[in-house]
């Protein structure tokens, strides 16, 4: 998928922020995203929201090496497999519905 398309599906208005996040995660370069890279987005995001000015982008790509990130989304109700498949859904949907 797109950049764009990535960007609406995850509601990220600006370009500078989609830039950035895929800057962090060494995407930079891409001009299309799987949906495994989607996901590390949308858990990048989710992590920023769960405490906006303390949590960052390089605390992110800290604990998502020392692979902590899933007790912290655990630890706050948060399911990244759940909101990406309705992610996809909202996709697939969108697909089906251009192709009429």
């Amino acid at each position: 998928m797109s950049i764009a398309e990535c960007s609406r599906l995850l509601k990220i208005k600006s370009p500078n922020t989609i830039a950035d996040y895929l800057k962090r995660l060494n995407l930079a370069e891409r001009d299309f995203l799987t949906w495994d890279e989607v996901k590390e987005i949308l858990a990048l995001r989710e992590f920023l929201s769960l405490s906006p000015g303390q949590n960052s982008k390089a605390m992110f790509v800290l604990l998502r090496s020392r692979n902590q990130l899933s007790t912290i989304f655990k630890e706050n109700h948060i399911n990244i497999e759940e909101k990406l498949e309705r992610i996809k859904n909202d996709y697939y949907q969108q697909q089906r519905q251009t192709q009429r």
